[in-house]
Parts: C-alpha cells; structure tokens; sequence
C-alpha cells in the first residue's frame, strides 16, 4: 500500500476514534452502549446490507466515472478505492478529503494523476449535485411533517445552505477552469522548477473534467440515479437501527433528516455531523433515546 495513503488511515483512524470517543461522553456513559447487544439480528443484517448496498453503489459510479475516461476498472478495485477515500473523509468537512485518498487509490490502478485527481473532484461533484436537488425536497417533507424548526431563523439557514451547496455543484461541475489560473499565478519563484509537471496535471485534469461535462444527459441521469441510490442506501442504516432498539421513526423523516444534517456539515468538521445527529432524528421522543441511536449509529456507521 501507499505509505501516502497508510499514514493517511492510520490519522484519520486516531481522529475519528476521538470523535468517537467525544460523543459518546458528550451525550451518555459508556456502559449505555452495551444496549446495542439488544439489538436482534434481523435489524443488524439489515443495517449492514444498507452499509454493503451504499458501497456498491459507489464502487458503480466510480467504474462509471472511469469507464467515461477510457478506464476499465474493476468492482473490487473501485470498491477498495472507495473505502480508502472514506477513511479521509472521516476527519474534514463534510467528507471533502476522501478525494486525495481516493485518487491516490486510483493512481495505484495506473491511472495518471491529473485523470485520477478528474474522477476524485467528479465523485465529490456528483454528491454536490445530489446534495442540491435532494435537500430541498428533504427540507420541505421536514417542513410538512413539522419536524423542521418554523422560526425565521432555521428557515433562513435552509435557504441559505441550498444556495452554498447549489454554488459548489456548480463551481466543481462546470467552473473547474479557473485552476489554471490560479495554477499559474502560484507556480512563480521559488515554485517555477514545478511550473511545467503542475500545469500539466492541472490540463489533464480538465481534459477529463471536459469529457464529464460533453457526456449526454443520459450518463449524468444515471450518475444521479447511482448517487441517489448509494445515500439512501447509507441513511437506511440509522433507519434499522432505531427500529432495532425500539424506537418509532419513520424512513421518510430519517432519510430527511440526514440528508439536512450532512448537506449543513458540508461547511463544518464532519465529526460535528456525528454530534449534531441526535437532532438528525427528530422523530425520537426523548433525548435519552437520541442519545442511546447517536451511539449507536457512531458505533455501527459511521465509524
């Protein structure tokens, strides 16, 4: 392996273990997580297909992504290099830093970096875009179900964090050029003996970022399909868990719920999001409750 990439695993695994470790002693004691042994094995196996149903579908729109680019690249290798990029993401805001790690993992299935680097940024693009059309539609079932807060201001922060997800999808998406510029104006003195490798990743990568953008609608449909399937896929997992420890939620409102949650920690530390998921279920009816399905989601999930 990589040791970029090993050492890069082995970090993320020490913060989040300590995100982990903070949670758990924010909201309760340890020996409350002993109620996950309650939990019957019909909801674990069924949390842990939500688990393997949103990595294969990742796995798909990586091959997906690099089939575009002229790369055949296999499903335990797309998968793998899923994986890893999620490590990363466990330690910065709203997952952004599983792009290194994952086009790292790919470069070692011999992509060229700057094509590797294209299908992190596009990976991390395509969510953006999911993020854009799926938070709204979340917000307003919220919002109908009267689960979301009426005041001005929660209004105002849903409103506002469509407009910022909307302007990231669309910068990554279709304003990727202006890093040439900003690659030249910082390859300059001390920097120039990197000028020419540097601009050369940087065209690469928009050649391959131009290639994404002239694919017919019928590609970008099926990207949304796969990443729609993938996190919904992923949310399910809170979903059984809750019902697997007695509590009565609804799918609908937990697949909201953290699509609200993760769509806002986009602009904050993800392990914020994983303290911030005990209002991520609002269909609980104490804040024992939140607290025991925040445990368990850290443990289970997201850890």
């Amino acid at each position: 392996m990589n040791r970029t990439v090993l050492r890069s695993l082995i970090v993320s695994m020490l913060l989040s273990t300590l995100g982990l470790a903070w949670v758990v002693f924010r909201v309760g004691k340890v020996q409350d997580l002993g109620i996950i042994r309650e939990l019957p094995l019909r909801y674990a196996l069924a949390a842990l297909g939500g688990l393997l149903g949103a990595f294969l579908m990742a796995a798909l729109r990586l091959r997906v992504l690099c089939g575009r680019l002229g790369h055949r690249l296999q499903l335990h290798h797309a998968l793998r290099a899923h994986i890893l990029g999620m490590f990363s993401a466990t330690v910065t805001p709203g997952g952004s830093g599983s792009t290194p790690a994952l086009a790292l993992a790919l470069q070692g299935q011999r992509l060229p970096p700057g094509t590797a680097w294209a299908v992190g940024v596009a990976v991390f693009g395509t969510d953006a875009l999911f993020h854009t059309w799926g938070l709204p539609i979340s917000l307003g079932l919220l919002y109908a179900l009267g689960l979301y807060p009426h005041t001005p201001g929660w209004l105002a922060l849903g409103g506002l964090t469509v407009v910022l997800s909307a302007a990231v999808a669309y910068l990554v998406q279709f304003r990727l050029a202006w890093l040439e510029p900003i690659a030249r104006w910082l390859l300059r003195g001390v920097l120039v003996r990197w000028r020419r490798r540097g601009l050369r990743f940087v065209e690469t990568m928009l050649e391959a970022n131009r290639l994404f953008n002239n694919a017919p609608a019928r590609f970008h449909l099926a990207l949304q399909a796969v990443t729609a399937a993938s996190w919904i896929s992923f949310f399910s997992i809170l979903y059984f868990l809750a019902r697997g420890l007695g509590l009565q939620v609804s799918l609908p409102a937990i697949e909201a719920a953290q699509m609200v949650v993760t769509v806002m920690s986009t602009f904050v530390p993800t392990r914020a999001e994983a303290a911030s998921s005990s209002w991520g279920s609002p269909t609980c009816s104490s804040r024992a409750a939140a607290a025991t399905r925040c445990r368990a989601w850290c443990c289970c999930g997201a850890w």
